[in-house]
């Protein structure tokens, strides 16, 4: 027997999801209530974003990379935004079997800004701070500085490089090939000539940038499940090779283990100021050489067969071209 009033009405079943209904009795009244229980399960659905705003079968269910839902047994379809990865669509299936679901999102394609250099467009990729270890946005070049820009900028070539380094043998050469033979000192020239030509100021980029873009970046988990190609010892033939041909990451960019070491803006240390680190390995050093953590150096004058570089943009140059 029931009051007069508004009164909720929940029947459970182990297996079989709750059915709710709101009913009013009356005065007198008889109602016959009448429902059906479905099978389904409480399902944990999880993505790569924290930010993800989830709908499954149209209904707006929740926020972050991870929430839960009761649903019936049977086919759902999901849609998910977040602001990092590409809008997902699809479905899942729940079963008895079935209280987790992952869905595995694709990360945004990258952002690009070419910047004319008489001619030569060098291409730079946009990478997103994640608010920790990089605070700010910055671009970095899509490969290493090639032998032609080089020489378009500097005037000398791989050849003449190669001369001042007292050196009789190159190692690959083309446009497209990674400059080297090429010191601290003068990176920093090159780096000065080419923001007074472009309307940029550029900077080689410090070991925590470099770091930040060779783990991918806001992409790191999905950096971590690629396999692309990088030239070393074993596969490299002694020489290094076209900026192109080494694998892209998960952000985009070219080349950032093996073919040519690459220097950046840090010191080695407070008391070796002369040295600059050097980061990623290059085709003379073993696999293990090339990756995130190892580091070698290079002297402020010093000219080497496997070491380059690559740039970042620091700011808008407000400097006159002229």
């Amino acid at each position: 027997m029931m009051l007069i009033g508004n009164h909720t009405i929940k029947v459970e079943s182990a297996g079989l999801l709750p059915m709710t209904k709101e009913i009013t009795i009356t005065e007198n009244e008889t109602m016959d209530i009448k429902g059906t229980l479905v099978e389904g399960n409480e399902v944990k659905l999880t993505c790569d974003a924290d930010d993800a705003e989830w709908e499954v079968d149209g209904v707006a269910i929740g926020k972050g990379a991870n929430v839960a839902v009761v649903l019936p047994f049977g086919v759902h379809s999901v849609n998910i935004l977040t602001e990092d990865f590409e809008q997902y669509t699809g479905s899942f299936t729940i079963s008895k079997s079935v209280t987790n679901v992952e869905i595995r999102l694709k990360p945004k394609a990258p952002e690009y800004l070419g910047v004319d250099i008489n001619g030569y467009i060098l291409r730079f990729v946009k990478i997103k701070a994640n608010g920790t270890t990089i605070t700010e946005d910055f671009y970095i070049s899509e490969t290493e500085v090639t032998q032609q820009l080089w020489q378009l900028v500097m005037e000398r070539s791989i050849y003449d490089q190669r001369n001042n380094a007292g050196k009789t043998s190159s190692y690959g050469e083309g446009d497209s090939y990674p400059i080297y033979f090429v010191s601290w000192n003068e990176c920093i020239r090159f780096l000065r000539k080419l923001s007074k030509t472009s309307g940029f100021t550029f900077t080689l980029p410090s070991e925590a940038q470099w770091m930040y873009v060779a783990e991918g970046g806001i992409y790191k988990k999905q950096e971590k499940e690629m396999d692309y190609l990088y030239w070393h010892k074993a596969n490299s033939g002694g020489k290094s090779h076209d900026v192109y041909k080494s694998g892209m990451n998960v952000l985009g960019v070219y080349g950032m283990f093996g073919n040519v070491a690459e220097m950046c803006m840090d010191q080695l240390s407070m008391s070796m100021y002369k040295y600059h680190v050097c980061k990623g390995g290059s085709w003379n050093n073993t696999i293990s050489e090339c990756d995130v953590l190892s580091r070698s150096s290079i002297e402020l004058n010093k000219r080497e067969k496997d070491v380059g570089f690559r740039i970042v943009i620091k700011t808008q140059s407000t400097e006159s071209d002229e």
